[in-house]
């Protein structure tokens, strides 16, 4: 609320380190899919939607990405992988129908080899209603422990076949954001390559 006081409470002030937060705090390293990007594969239906367009998945549609893990993030937690989708008019339609996304993800430190990509496994039941918006977690997180800040993840997105979605293009399900939940322990990093 605005004008409330800050709770200095919830803040260890540790000189020459600077401020680290007593508790944790989450938050969201967002990867929308339009800023995504198609290559190697082929991409995905673009379909018209709310004054806007979104990403209808065939099997075997695909789109890339590669993001930076932020200075806030608290080193060696991990990252928790997750998709936000809809299947707009075809809620009702597609009840009960599966769907099966995959992401493959390489991540690595600065000055590390980038390691073979893992797959992570999001299956989502469609409940039946026309334009929800969907979250669907991978199965396994992504470990921290042989990560730092500014490392990069660098990923596919896509479906596999296995599910039971009936439409196609246009009625396929639709990609709105792939995500991390991640852990924050301070404000940044206290230089600029040195939490």
């Amino acid at each position: 609320m605005r004008g409330m006081p800050f709770n200095t409470e919830k803040i260890i002030t540790t000189g020459p380190d600077g401020i680290e937060y007593q508790d944790t705090f989450w938050d969201d390293m967002m990867i929308p899919a339009g800023s995504l990007f198609s290559g190697g594969g082929v991409a995905p239906t673009s379909i018209s939607y709310k004054n806007t367009y979104i990403y209808g998945f065939n099997v075997d549609d695909q789109l890339q990405f590669a993001t930076q893990i932020p200075h806030r993030w608290k080193v060696g937690t991990d990252l928790h992988l997750h998709i936000h989708w809809t299947p707009h008019t075809r809620g009702a339609a597609e009840s009960g129908h599966t769907v099966n996304w995959r992401i493959d993800i390489s991540a690595v430190s600065i000055d590390g080899v980038f390691p073979d990509a893992t797959t992570y496994v999001l299956t989502d039941t469609c409940d039946g209603v026309d334009h929800k918006h969907r979250l669907v977690e991978a199965t396994v997180d992504i470990s921290g422990l042989t990560l730092s800040f500014s490392g990069m993840l660098l990923g596919k997105v896509y479906r596999i076949t296995g599910d039971s979605w009936a439409g196609t293009n246009a009625n396929a399900p639709a990609l709105l954001e792939v995500d991390l939940h991640y852990e924050i322990d301070r404000p940044g990093s206290r230089q600029e390559y040195i939490k």
